[in-house]
């Protein structure tokens, strides 16, 4: 069942958490740290506390399979852009042995509704390069490139 995120989902929302921590990780500690555990709690209850956030869960009945979370805004005050409501989702974390399940399939249908209801009219987030696995599922479920960040260290070293 996926659903809204509640208080009693914190221990196995954390570990969801870790999760997706431990995957950017192992992917690059140039980029990524392990935050401390008080850290994790208040990125964590930023987007569990605050109206203006949401964090979905899937629900297996005895654990959760999986998250997203992300934030409602609107585009920044540039010129160029026109005035959009968006859901700009920040995290999203299916455990492995769920990932060939429609889990992710199943938390982006519940906030697309939610989104839906909320006004918003465009769902985007961003994905690092290294996760070739999330980019192949969002293209798969019709998201669309909308622009690229690029990096260059100074030194030569560390992009990954």
């Amino acid at each position: 069942m996926i659903r809204k995120y509640i208080e009693g989902d914190l221990d196995q929302c954390m570990e969801l958490w870790r999760d997706f921590d431990r995957v950017h990780l192992e992917a690059s500690s140039y980029f990524f740290r392990q935050p401390s555990e008080e850290e994790m709690f208040a990125r964590h209850n930023k987007y569990a506390a605050s109206k203006d956030s949401l964090i979905v869960v899937s629900d297996e009945g005895h654990l959760l399979s999986g998250f997203i979370a992300g934030v409602f805004r609107m585009t920044p005050q540039v010129n160029l852009l026109r005035d959009r409501k968006i859901l700009d989702i920040h995290a999203l974390s299916v455990l492995p042995g769920y990932q060939d399940r429609k889990t992710a399939l199943g938390l982006f249908d519940f906030i697309f509704n939610l989104a839906k209801k909320e006004g918003v009219l465009d769902v985007e987030g961003s994905i690092w390069a290294f996760n070739e696995k999330a980019m192949s599922f969002v293209e798969k479920i019709g998201f669309k490139v909308q622009s690229r960040k690029y990096g260059y260290h100074l030194e030569g070293k560390g992009l990954e």
